[in-house]
């Protein structure tokens, strides 16, 4: 349940992102709405997930950490952006460094 929590507050706060990049500079009346009901939303599933499951230090960095990830791939796929290999490798280096951190927490 832990993880779900975490992809879901991952998931909203990049949402959220991509409405800002649709605002317009918070021009546009119904993508602004959309970044703070998804960044509430986002807040608030990582508030619970720290509250049921640890402290912020692992669960920031995990939520974090997905939500790069997860940044990558939607700008990719909405925006046509491309990927670099620095960007591959860093997303490499994402991945591994959240299952390091994971690694200690069996």
């Amino acid at each position: 349940m832990y993880i779900l929590m975490a992809i879901g507050a991952s998931l909203c706060f990049t949402i959220g992102g991509i409405f800002m990049h649709m605002s317009q500079g918070l021009s546009q009346i119904l993508p602004t709405s959309l970044i703070y009901i998804c960044f509430g939303l986002g807040a608030t599933l990582q508030t619970l997930t720290m509250q049921k499951y640890g402290g912020m230090g692992m669960t920031y960095v995990l939520i974090i950490g997905i939500e790069a990830i997860l940044a990558v791939i939607f700008r990719a796929m909405i925006f046509q952006e491309g990927y670099s290999v620095l960007k591959l490798v860093g997303i490499g280096l994402i991945i591994t460094g959240v299952v390091f951190l994971h690694s200690g927490n069996t």
